[in-house]
């Protein structure tokens, strides 16, 4: 009779460690981290002497140089709307996303890696030096505000764009600093893969700035500031 129950809960206990081992498996495949990744980004450069390029993450303060070239991609994980804005040094702006100001903008596509600009080409960097910065937004709604100032500069004169840029700059600038608190706690590290060197001439494939991706968890509204320092 002893050994009849021993056996019975010897029998019990395998059972109950079998189960804590599937559950915790399970738990750890659809971790919560990775639950809450909403964004996918990747901001990199070549840059280099002629015969010793490289390919390097871009962060929130870099430095590069005339004829250096840059390139970014992003990856939305659920409804969102992303904005990128590049302010150049003589304080023009270009809209890099979304490239159509429609009546309506749409929220990105969804699991679809987006490249700017496209295929193999990268913005070069000409020979105005100076600060140029990048400003990527992303948000769960509409910002309607922002919108309507974006469409205001691309429909205004060349004498009036100068006063409207500055003004969509300090909007952009207001909103980070209501939300900076609460940036750092959605942000991972910028997964670096290593450093291509010895670049072929002609360049690299879009997925190489995969290396670089780094996985943003987004709520309500998100802002990063790139100040790139434009020698």
């Amino acid at each position: 009779m002893v050994n009849r129950i021993l056996r019975r809960c010897a029998l019990v206990s395998y059972v109950l460690i079998i189960f804590f081992i599937l559950h915790v498996s399970i738990w750890t495949a659809t971790s919560p981290s990775e639950q809450k990744t909403s964004l996918l980004w990747s901001f990199a450069a070549i840059t280099g002497a002629e015969n010793q390029r490289k390919l390097v993450a871009i962060t929130s303060d870099s430095v590069l140089y005339s004829g250096d070239k840059f390139k970014l991609m992003f990856e939305v994980r659920q409804t969102l709307f992303v904005y990128i804005i590049f302010a150049g040094s003589g304080g023009e702006i270009v809209l890099l996303h979304p490239t159509k100001l429609d009546s309506e903008i749409q929220p990105a596509a969804i699991n679809t890696p987006v490249f700017i600009p496209n295929e193999k080409d990268w913005f070069t960097l000409d020979q105005k030096r100076g600060t140029e910065t990048l400003y990527l937004v992303v948000s769960a709604n509409h910002l309607a505000d922002l919108e309507l100032l974006l469409k205001r500069y691309e429909a205004a004169s060349l004498n009036d764009k100068d006063e409207i840029a500055q003004t969509i700059i300090g909007l952009v600038q207001e909103k980070n600093r209501v939300i900076q608190p609460l940036t750092a706690a959605v942000e991972k590290p910028i997964q670096i893969g290593g450093t291509i060197r010895s670049i072929s001439e002609r360049g690299l494939a879009e997925a190489d700035i995969s290396k670089f991706t780094q996985s943003i968890d987004i709520e309500d509204l998100f802002i990063r500031i790139y100040s790139i320092e434009h020698l």
